[in-house]
């Protein structure tokens, strides 16, 4: 059975007190969730640690609150040890119209939601390293594509 975090984006507000957030997103991505710094309309999950009520980030996730779910930091803990499931989402009333092709939409739409999980773990990786059992490992991805880019374009001046 998954665990209820696989592929589930997850944004962290305020100061843990259990553990540091670094600890916690790596937990994180060690059941295959994905940790994000911001609140859009693809995020799962809000864990409010302690001092997340001030937060601007809070107010925004209480707006958002009938398409995510805010968990304590107990809560979140509980979830990763496997002790308890998430509570229930909260029920929208968004009104979904049924399309003409149903089958070939739902492919599309599960095409993109896994493309923007990808997307969401590489920046992730890129920004915080990859979690390792003997340590984290950071490495910007984002900076070796840059720099093979300018590698590239030296190459082909140097043959011209």
């Amino acid at each position: 059975m998954a665990h209820p975090f696989k592929d589930q984006i997850v944004v962290f507000i305020g100061t843990p007190g259990r553990f540091t957030r670094k600890e916690a997103r790596n937990e994180l991505l060690v059941v295959g969730g994905v940790p994000d710094e911001r609140i859009t309309a693809f995020t799962n999950y809000v864990v409010a640690f302690p001092g997340a009520e001030n937060t601007k980030l809070y107010q925004r996730a209480l707006k958002y609150s009938k398409l995510l779910t805010i968990l304590t930091e107990d809560q979140y803990a509980d979830i990763l040890a496997g002790k308890a499931q998430p509570p229930e989402k909260p029920q929208s009333d968004v009104v979904v119209i049924p399309s003409a092709n149903a089958e070939a939409e739902a492919l599309v739409s599960d095409q993109f939601h896994s493309d923007h999980l990808n997307r969401k773990r590489i920046n992730s990786m890129a920004r915080h390293g990859v979690p390792t059992p003997e340590g984290q490992v950071k490495v910007d991805m984002r900076m070796l594509e840059k720099m093979g880019r300018v590698s590239k374009a030296l190459q082909e001046n140097d043959s011209e």
